[in-house]
């Protein structure tokens, strides 16, 4: 488990952190004014709810990925190393992969 500071966090800690910062994400939402319904235009005739779970399939896997990598650190010769670097190229390789989508539709 991650430390802060040397710290192990206990639930109660992950937890409140979890819930600072869904509240935090409700403020801003909340505070950013008014929705304008007009705004959804630019998106495009072409979105769809299709487009969307095929958008959310690859970060979903990403998200899968990362957590199997914590989960399977126990098999690999010295987890205290590999396992600390596994998660950050995951995460490179991921956000590369959503870039290169990003652009590709753009362009």
């Amino acid at each position: 488990m991650p430390t802060v500071y040397g710290l192990f966090p206990t639930p109660a800690v992950i937890v409140a952190i979890v819930l600072a910062v869904l509240f935090t994400v409700a403020v801003v939402a909340l505070g950013s004014g008014a929705p304008d319904a007009a705004r959804l235009d630019e998106i495009g005739s072409d979105a769809s709810f299709g487009g969307v779970l095929q958008s959310a399939g690859p970060l979903f896997s990403a998200f899968v990925g990362y957590a199997r990598i914590a989960a399977l650190g126990e098999g690999a010769r010295d987890p205290a190393r590999t396992v600390p670097v596994a998660p950050g190229i995951a995460f490179a390789v991921s956000a590369a992969y959503g870039v290169r989508r990003a652009v590709a539709v753009r362009h």
